[in-house]
């Protein structure tokens, strides 16, 4: 499920990208969280071990942005991942999101459900 930036809906705005999650192996749960440039059509990924199953990517701007001349991407996509291993209860992702690449992680004590809904934050 994508979250979207409902100020930029009254300006006629088009979405660049979209945050969601995927599969990338033979699995049937969501084990990837993928940024889609509806522009080009490049996929950039991210994905955990084994045993990570991220939930839904939520978009999160950059609050020192200056809004006219901001880069849609300018900001961080964060996400509840479950840690199917027992090692941990699961984790919150951070990601920069111009790059997708991991920024931090913040570990959770209790077990994290399955899908998880974002909203929920």
């Amino acid at each position: 499920m994508h979250k979207i930036e409902y100020f930029l809906i009254f300006h006629s705005f088009f979405f660049r990208y979209a945050y969601l999650p995927g599969l990338t192996s033979a699995s049937n749960f969501e084990n990837t969280l993928a940024k889609l440039d509806l522009k080009t059509g490049e996929f950039f990924y991210w994905r955990g071990d084994e045993y990570h199953f991220p939930g839904e990517a939520l978009f999160l701007p950059n609050p020192e942005s200056n809004d006219e001349n901001t880069n849609e991407d300018d900001g961080v996509v964060m996400s509840i991942v479950m840690d199917s291993s027992g090692i941990s209860g699961g984790f919150l992702l951070l990601l920069d999101a111009k790059t997708f690449q991991e920024i931090a992680r913040a570990y959770f004590k209790a077990r994290v459900p399955f899908l998880i809904h974002g909203m929920m934050l």
